[in-house]
């Protein structure tokens, strides 16, 4: 298994922005289930445009269907669209040995001395951007260098985001000069790291995929100015501007205090619980029969095509001052766990005891 360069393209947007980020003591982490399925749905994109056969699973996750026929098909079709007579899939290309990554398509038009440099991203999470992406520029760059290693001159870049899961495939030309400098951008950001020259800087891109949101310094230090400020005199352009990566530090401290509390271990002032449970039908083809021997017809029970839930469907029997006992048909999910402070009143979840109950239900 290849290993991550040190200057990553995926995380250019953090590096290039905030140096100091670099300094931080790096992390651990386990690769998520999403992660897990878009390394295999590459993979197997990339068996389709070699024309491979495909395996029926790949590192343990099988694809569904609905993968390949609104994932990875569409990444597929629009990538053999390009108009190129040079393919390359999964290619690896260097900007340095400290920042390199692999391009998960590059094509060339020899005619019209044409680069096309392609990211295929599987994830429905986050809206990933063509413009100004820095994880596509730098593949590009390491691109222009690969095709150039075997004679053609490269003219004209186009980078293009695939991202089918949410219908955002789109392509734009990069300037020759745009890439020059970020090439010497990036060259200067490894080189401030080296030397020790750096600072922190706060941006939504950047600190998105940090893992560091929850302790970082420069982020403490920003929620501590403008708790402190007098909002009269704030000014409000540069507030409202951090309003989106404060937004992720917030996120980012209670998914990790979550994490800690399901731990089962200690958080002092606070508590595990869990949020309000959601009142469900539990048969909800009865309760339409029930409903429509009262004469309610079925369009009346459909929301966007889905049934109504209880609490619209007891509006809409109160409306029509219809008096039927559905309490017979309605049960209460268990709500999700959340983090209260300890002096709440809502009931504490003991993991030990859950745990206990579930072995005793084996």
């Amino acid at each position: 298994m290849s290993t991550h360069a040190e200057f990553s393209p995926s995380n250019s947007k953090r590096w290039l922005t905030c140096t100091a980020s670099m300094t931080l003591p790096k992390k651990k982490e386990k690769p998520s289930a999403y992660a897990n399925r878009g390394t295999a749905l590459h993979a197997i994109a990339d068996d389709i445009l070699n024309k491979k056969e495909i395996q029926e699973s790949y590192d343990d996750y099988t694809p569904t269907e609905e993968d390949m026929i609104c994932t990875v098909q569409p990444y597929v079709d629009y990538i053999n669209s390009i108009d190129v007579d040079h393919k390359f899939y999964e290619q690896k290309v260097f900007l340095s040995e400290d920042c390199n990554g692999t391009a998960d398509f590059i094509g060339f038009n020899s005619k019209t001395k044409t680069l096309h440099v392609a990211d295929f991203k599987a994830g429905k999470g986050v809206f990933v951007k063509v413009e100004n992406n820095t994880q596509l520029q730098i593949y590009a760059i390491g691109a222009m260098e690969y095709v150039s290693s075997f004679g053609p001159i490269v003219e004209k870049v186009i980078t293009h985001i695939v991202q089918p899961g949410i219908d955002n495939i789109c392509s734009m030309e990069i300037p020759l000069e745009t890439l020059n400098a970020l090439y010497e951008n990036v060259l200067k950001s490894i080189e401030d790291v080296r030397t020790g020259n750096v600072k922190y800087e706060a941006s939504q891109d950047g600190c998105r995929w940090c893992q560091h949101k929850t302790t970082c310094p420069h982020l403490k230090s920003l929620t501590q100015k403008i708790a402190q400020e007098e909002f009269e005199n704030m000014e409000l352009s540069e507030s409202l501007s951090l309003v989106p990566v404060l937004k992720l530090f917030i996120k980012a401290v209670e998914e990790k205090s979550l994490e800690v509390l399901n731990q089962g271990k200690k958080l002092e002032g606070f508590k595990l619980t869990r949020a309000r449970g959601k009142r469900v039908f539990k048969d909800i083809e009865k309760v339409r029969t029930i409903l429509g021997a009262e004469g309610i017809k079925e369009d009346e029970l459909l929301h966007d095509r889905k049934p109504f839930t209880v609490p619209q469907t007891e509006k809409y029997l109160k409306t029509a001052k219809i008096d039927i006992d559905l309490s017979d048909y309605i049960e209460v999910q268990e709500g999700a766990p959340k983090v209260v402070p300890e002096k709440s009143l809502s009931k504490k979840i003991n993991k030990t005891e859950d745990a206990q109950q579930v072995f005793k239900n084996i």
